[in-house]
């Protein structure tokens, strides 16, 4: 498997924990943000996963929600 994989594979069990443990109400700014990241990278699912572990690469300590939020500052800057 490749780092990168591991990476958003982990990203991914964290966010879905983070969800299961604050409950929905708690992360529906998340929710909301996560289908925005994922309009702006076509429906690419895996792309959504790399720029959210890119983000967490960044900083760990981050909730799920506000590195969603980053991606999507960060893919907006990019793309202008």
């Amino acid at each position: 498997m490749s780092v990168a994989f591991v990476i958003a594979m982990c990203t991914f069990a964290m966010c879905t924990l983070g969800w299961i443990v604050r409950g929905r109400h708690a992360s529906a700014d998340g929710s909301t943000a996560h289908r925005e990241l994922l309009r702006l990278a076509l429906g690419d699912h895996g792309k959504v996963e790399r720029l959210i572990a890119f983000e967490r690469a960044r900083d760990p300590a981050a909730s799920c929600a506000h590195l969603i939020r980053r991606a999507i500052d960060r893919w907006r800057q990019d793309n202008r």
